[in-house]
């Protein structure tokens, strides 16, 4: 519910999608050691991410708010922030300014003044041209998912390449004291040390007080 005024960073949104993810995996009863692919765990329950609904969603308010009457508060709002705004030192907040500004960066545009405000306030007013933006933004949210997935992969390959090449199997050719790491632990002598035992103290209970 409002989701389309959050300000959430992108670490966040990764978080909503893992979760989602989880939740629909407890749907389709897929534990491990059974695993399911991302793209065919949405295709199995006709769903999509959430930074996708999300994304969606703020651009639906964004152009209802820019194509509606200019009276209301929210297009009030949105133009004395472009007109006051002043820029602070440090970095700033993620806000839903800086999505949009994020958003609207991809297609060669800025949202930072109140004449990039006002120009894309006149691109809103087109509902097919708006529409066709939305789909175009979509694809490239999907083609940066699909690349991040296919680097995460890539890396977990590496590592479990790399975790495999030095927990080898030895070489039989080689002598047995030079076979690998994991053949030297256990070809080491080892030092066994015996302590001695401990004598049990006997109480004595012929002791008589007087």
């Amino acid at each position: 519910y409002n989701c389309a005024a959050l300000g959430a960073t992108q670490s966040t949104m990764n978080k909503l999608n893992t979760t989602h993810r989880r939740q629909l995996r407890q749907v389709l009863r897929v534990h491990w050691p059974h695993v399911i692919t991302n793209e065919n765990l949405y295709g199995s329950t006709a769903s999509y991410p959430v930074t996708e609904f999300v994304q969606n969603q703020r651009w639906n308010t964004f152009g209802n708010i820019l194509r509606g009457d200019k009276e209301i508060p929210a297009y009030q709002s949105m133009r004395r922030y472009y007109e006051t705004r002043q820029r602070k030192r440090g970095k700033m907040p993620m806000m839903l300014p800086q999505l949009l500004h994020e958003d609207t960066k991809k297609f060669d545009q800025n949202l930072k003044t109140i004449a990039d405000f006002e120009a894309i306030a006149e691109t809103a007013q087109d509902i097919a041209e708006w529409n066709r933006r939305k789909d175009q933004l979509k694809q490239m949210t999907q083609a940066k998912m699909k690349e991040d997935n296919i680097k995460k992969n890539r890396k977990r390959f590496e590592a479990r390449t790399r975790r495999r090449e030095r927990f080898q199997e030895p070489d039989q050719d080689q002598p047995e004291n030079i076979r690998g790491p994991r053949a030297q632990m256990v070809t080491r002598p080892t030092l066994i040390l015996k302590l001695p035992k401990r004598k049990k103290q006997r109480a004595c209970t012929n002791i008589r007080r007087r």
